[in-house]
């Protein structure tokens, strides 16, 4: 630590240990900002103060850790784990490194809960509850619990795993990370998050500092989830009471709810975006120091572009999930922790891969609409889908939010009424109620060069949405050049099924191969077909996900669709009407 990183701890030490011990923490949170770094080391030195220590340093180059005359060192807890040195403190007790006498001297980390702690009864319930939680899990990306015990002074101690490595903060501090190592360590991540919500554990406190990176010896980088000293467990044998205590985490990781005392597995996923910005860009995307402005700028999310203006080759498909995943609402945040790191692994690992040569220049019309029967509201998630860099990537018609598809240069055909609808906080509008007795659209013409550079390099389209009745569906269509034309669809059936198809034939019936949405279609999900012109064929996605590959369209034409137009709307399905909520529609060149 510099004199002068030193003389700074020591002033917001002394303004800190001035403060009433139940005021300290907040005033720490509040006086830090986003530098947590600077709360860890003053919130070590506040935990170490005893009555009459001095806050002046004689000598500012010492690490004011260090802890001199530690009994615990050489101590052997239950004749098998030998304390060998101290590695630091945590929120809920000193932390020490330890070796397995029963096993070949196996390095270890013995955690003991702080003295006070013990009259404390939420400190102790903590301590408990990281022990229970460890014990619940057992995943390769989650340190594992050995054992756990007291000493005969009743001590309690926990014995995890000791992993060898660097901490992800460590790493960020070099700078911003490589895609495709990004790439691996969210999916790790998410795999991790995954199990242990499945178990009922939140960890609360997910951020660089408690993400350790272990090289093995074949040069695979494996990540372990460490310190779940604040962990939320449900069902807990420990205590019934899943009040949270405190405000546990670290306020620049967590997601709203969590800021309100009201952390739910969303609250995960959000900090784990704020970790993917973080890798990606070497910035968090809040920064804000006090907790009102800090929710403010969680209301305002974070701009398009915001990851992209600092990394350019960021994919758009990533920024899109990162986005989402950030969004204020936990509800309009993605279920699964696994589905949304793996969306934007692979979308990073895309990314990085060599791309094939691009085929010769074709051109080629879009068309989103709602067709006679076939019923479809396409249910959307948050995220996009497998895009290209934003250097290759254009977008050339959009319908998003509540705004008026009109005002955004497309035009009405058929039957097709429309309104905006409020978003769940009942603060504004971010999507559209489509209605019609049988169908409608809008559709936008799209300029001729643009159409021929979709077809020649690729192109997408995208729908976000929820059926009610009936449903919706999207088209790109190359009759100019007597291609086929490639439809996706998004419907409900009668016994309440929602599927979405990718239509091989219009007339007599509709038929395609088909994939079937688990919930229902109870949630608003994203439908993405993706046209490889290497390949001249489609492949669908599925919030994120690719369900069906090798799609190649048909020939069935409907003459009144307007040549070179991008298409969507809602049209009857065994239904007397149809009726669809819309927050997104796009047609873009990849």
């Amino acid at each position: 630590m510099t004199p002068e990183r030193w003389s700074q701890v020591k002033g917001l030490l002394a303004r800190a240990l001035a403060r009433p011990e139940h005021e300290r923490d907040e005033y720490l949170r509040h006086a830090c900002g986003s530098d947590d770094r600077l709360y860890f080391e003053v919130s070590k030195l506040i935990e170490g103060q005893h009555p009459g220590s001095s806050l002046i340093d004689p000598n500012p180059t010492t690490d004011p850790f260090q802890t001199q005359g530690d009994n615990r060192i050489g101590r052997v807890l239950k004749g098998r784990y030998r304390i060998k040195s101290r590695l630091g403190s945590g929120g809920g007790g000193g932390v020490y490194l330890a070796e397995d006498l029963n096993l070949m001297s196996r390095l270890v980390v013995v955690k003991f809960l702080h003295e006070h702690g013990r009259t404390e009864p939420g400190k102790l319930v903590k301590f408990l509850q990281e022990a229970e939680a460890l014990a619940r899990l057992d995943h390769p990306g989650i340190v594992a619990a050995f054992d756990a015990d007291e000493t005969p002074e009743g001590a309690h101690f926990l014995v995890m795993q000791y992993v060898d490595g660097r901490t992800l903060r460590a790493v960020i501090d070099d700078g911003p990370l490589e895609l495709p190592r990004t790439a691996s360590i969210l999916r790790q991540l998410g795999s991790a998050l995954e199990a242990a919500h499945k178990k009922g554990v939140i960890h609360r406190d997910l951020k660089p500092e408690n993400i350790m990176l272990q090289k093995l010896g074949d040069g695979r980088e494996i990540v372990k989830i460490i310190d779940f000293g604040v962990a939320r467990v449900e069902a807990s044998t420990v205590s019934t009471d899943t009040a949270v205590i405190g405000m546990a985490g670290t306020p620049s990781y967590m997601a709203p709810e969590h800021l309100s005392g009201k952390p739910v597995a969303a609250s995960d996923i959000f900090s784990v975006a704020v970790v993917a910005f973080e890798m990606l860009t070497g910035k968090r995307p809040f920064t804000a120091k006090q907790p009102f402005t800090l929710r403010q700028q969680h209301k305002h999310g974070i701009p398009a572009w915001a990851v992209r203006k600092l990394r350019p080759e960021t994919p758009v498909q990533a920024e899109n999930a990162i986005r989402e995943a950030l969004h204020f609402n936990a509800s309009d945040r993605p279920s699964s922790a696994q589905q949304f790191c793996d969306v934007v692994g692979l979308s990073l690992e895309d990314a990085a891969a060599p791309k094939p040569p691009v085929s010769r220049r074709k051109w080629a019309a879009v068309s989103l609409a709602g067709v006679g029967a076939f019923g479809a509201a396409a249910a959307a998630l948050w995220y996009g889908t497998r895009e290209v860099s934003p250097s290759g990537s254009k977008i050339l018609a959009e319908s998003s939010g509540a705004l008026d598809p009109l005002e955004q240069g497309f035009r009405i055909r058929d039957d097709l009424q429309f309104s905006p609808l409020r978003n769940r906080e009942r603060t504004g509008f971010d999507r559209l109620d489509l209605r019609s007795g049988e169908q409608g659209s809008f559709y936008k013409k799209l300029a001729m060069q643009d159409i021929r550079a979709a077809d020649a390099s690729g192109w997408k389209v995208s729908l976000k949405a929820r059926p009610i009745i009936g449903g919706i569906w999207a088209s790109a269509d190359f009759r100019a050049i007597n291609g086929p034309r490639f439809d996706v669809s998004f419907y409900r059936e009668p016994d309440g099924r929602a599927l979405a198809l990718l239509c091989t034939q219009l007339i007599p019936t509709y038929e395609g191969p088909r994939y079937e949405m688990p919930d229902q279609g109870a949630a608003p999900h994203l439908l993405e077909l993706v046209y490889d012109p290497a390949t001249k064929t489609c492949q669908l996605f599925v919030d994120g996900r690719r369900q069906i590959a090798g799609y190649k369209g048909h020939r069935q034409q409907q003459a009144k669709d307007p040549v070179d137009a991008f298409f969507f709307g809602i049209s009857v399905y065994r239904s007397d009407r149809a009726e669809a909520e819309v927050e997104m529609a796009r047609f873009e060149i990849l």
